[in-house]
């Protein structure tokens, strides 16, 4: 006796049961065989839910263009074999309103996540890369929480605004290089930073280890009074202080070789 999955969405256990199945459905044991979805769920805007894709341990990547245009998907579930987020995978899902990455991936591919409709953005340590564009225009995010895994993105946020970001600590948060075209940055205007799970606010100390800070980072963030730097910056990037209406001071910066265009642009209370 064969024994199917159970699929939620009747759409996805069509096509699961007609590309990977014996035509009437698809078992455990087939599933964990398929090594690539393919187009088989491209473009398809019935499709609702697919938490059943954890079943399909045999896969180590999601296809490029897996799940594109799939606007009404509100649930996915990726397999814990995954290791990579192909291009475009999932782009444009507008419904999708969480996601889960597993530990096991360490690359997000070009617009993988474009456009999708996730409130929090979680870029866990596992993730090592990450494509052009991989979390652009993403307008119902608000929170992103950065991993460690890596700390350069290129126009991976153009056109995604978030109210709180979250990074393990200040160190990490200076050093770390978006690089999105006209803004720099993926903060929404007045943005709160959180690192260690600490809202900052007050007094900014930058350890010694630090020797720049990077372009847009600290834009339009009204919560900062003070930055110490504690070791010799050398470089401050552009509009890395722009509109910090209520930043007041920042010591020791004779170190620094390389200003930023508008670094300190719009910092009315600053006393130099």
């Amino acid at each position: 006796i064969v024994r199917y999955i159970k699929f939620a969405d009747p759409v996805v256990a069509q096509i699961c049961a007609t590309n990977f199945g014996d035509g009437n459905g698809l078992s455990e044991e087939d599933a964990a065989k398929v090594t690539s979805l393919g187009s088989a769920f491209k473009n398809n805007t019935e499709i609702t839910s697919f938490d059943e894709l954890a079943e399909f341990t045999g896969l180590t990547k999601i296809d490029n263009l897996a799940f594109q245009n799939c606007a009404n998907l509100t649930s996915i579930t990726i397999p814990h074999n995954v290791t990579a987020l192909g291009d475009n995978s999932l782009q444009n899902c507008s419904s999708l309103s969480e996601i889960v990455i597993p530990e096991n991936v360490y690359h997000i591919g070009s617009a993988a996540l474009y456009g999708v409709g996730v409130k929090t953005l979680t870029i866990p340590d596992n993730i090592t890369s990450v494509g052009n564009y991989a979390f652009a225009y993403c307008p119902k995010v608000e929170k992103i929480i950065f991993g460690r895994g890596t700390n350069g993105y290129r126009y991976a946020f153009i056109g995604t605004h978030a109210k709180e970001l979250h990074v393990s600590d200040i160190a990490y948060w200076c050093n770390l290089i978006i690089l999105d075209e006209g803004d720099y940055f993926p903060q929404a205007s007045n943005f709160i930073l959180y690192a260690g799970g600490e809202r900052v606010t007050g007094e900014v100390i930058v350890p010694k280890d630090v020797t720049s800070i990077r372009a847009g980072l600290f834009q339009s963030n009204q919560d900062i009074t003070s930055m110490r730097i504690e070791g010799n910056i050398t470089s401050i990037g552009k509009l890395a202080f722009n509109g910090c209406s209520n930043l007041i001071s920042i010591n020791n910066t004779n170190s620094v070789e390389g200003l930023g265009n508008a670094s300190f642009a719009a910092c009315s209370k600053l006393q130099v």
